[in-house]
């Protein structure tokens, strides 16, 4: 049988170990991982901007210890298009977009969840 990761795009063997382990900790399903390759999670890792022998320590210390660093969880940039806004927008209407997609979340998941206020202190 293939490997599953034969079928996408990930032809860099440092990003395709990547992929490996976290799908191996996180239990990511196929879709899952299918959504993470397409949104490039890798390559907007602190982690892809070190060097290769960095790379390879850190992703070595993550199969061997389950242990994840700053570099492998933390992102340049989030991928926002889900939330339907312009090329440009202000702080207000990103909270906003944020703000309207949480409601719905909430109210799909049940009446056993409430929300308190937007900027509670």
């Amino acid at each position: 049988m293939e490997p599953f990761y034969r079928n996408t795009n990930v032809k860099n063997d440092i990003a395709r170990s990547y992929y490996t382990e976290l799908c191996k900790i996180e239990h990511w399903n196929v879709r899952e991982l299918r959504d993470r390759i397409n949104s490039m999670l890798y390559e907007r890792t602190a982690l892809s901007k070190k060097p290769e022998k960095l790379i390879k320590q850190e992703l070595k210390q993550l199969q061997t210890q389950k242990k994840f660093t700053e570099n492998i969880v933390f992102r340049d940039s989030y991928l926002l298009d889900f939330l339907d806004l312009k090329d440009v927008y202000s702080e207000k209407d990103l909270e906003t977009a944020i703000i309207i997609e949480l409601q719905k979340f909430i109210i799909e998941i049940g009446n056993d969840f409430a929300f308190l206020s937007r900027q509670k202190k």
